[in-house]
């Protein structure tokens, strides 16, 4: 049986981050903790997955952002790091956020695919950055400077002018 609820005990979260993030995505999980709210998934009363949401404006709309997402790899390819964004997307959605925001390095396949598959719209940052008066401060509002690749997902019916970048769309 799976349950996802927010965080009790980030310690448990932090030990499970540590396998799975490079030591670099490890220490700006850490450093974000305090900033966000911490989702936990269980499996059978195990911890299996997490993510780490913040909610702020991003390019003059409410935004929800998925800052780090994680599935043990024993529990991946099984729906769980869908069902963990879902509710992620719905603790959005219930703070009237306008759009879900998420960004990975071009090198992270299973990121991308993973994105893909669960709705967003993929821009390639750099072509963002060059297309867009105000692109550097999209990349400042999603801490997105190692980043290549934004995601994006509408969850109310608001125009996003990215979306008119069609020059700028990953796939």
């Amino acid at each position: 049986m799976i349950r996802i609820e927010f965080s009790k005990n980030k310690d448990n979260v932090i030990n499970l981050a540590s396998k799975i993030f490079s030591e670099f995505d490890l220490y700006w999980f850490k450093y974000w903790l305090n900033n966000g709210k911490l989702i936990e998934c269980y499996y059978d009363n195990s911890l299996v997955g997490f993510c780490l949401v913040l909610i702020r404006p991003v390019i003059g709309i409410k935004g929800g952002i998925i800052m780090y997402i994680g599935v043990k790899e024993s529990h991946r390819r099984k729906g769980i790091g869908s069902k963990i964004l879902s509710f992620a997307e719905n603790y959005f959605i219930l703070h009237k956020c306008d759009s879900a925001f998420a960004t990975t390095r071009i090198e992270n396949k299973a990121a991308i695919s993973f994105f893909l598959k669960n709705n967003y719209k993929g821009f390639l940052i750099d072509c963002l950055i060059r297309r867009m008066e105000n692109g550097f401060k999209l990349v400042r509002d999603l801490h997105a400077y190692e980043d290549d690749i934004l995601f994006i997902k509408k969850l109310k019916n608001v125009k996003i002018n990215l979306y008119e970048l069609e020059e700028c769309y990953f796939l």
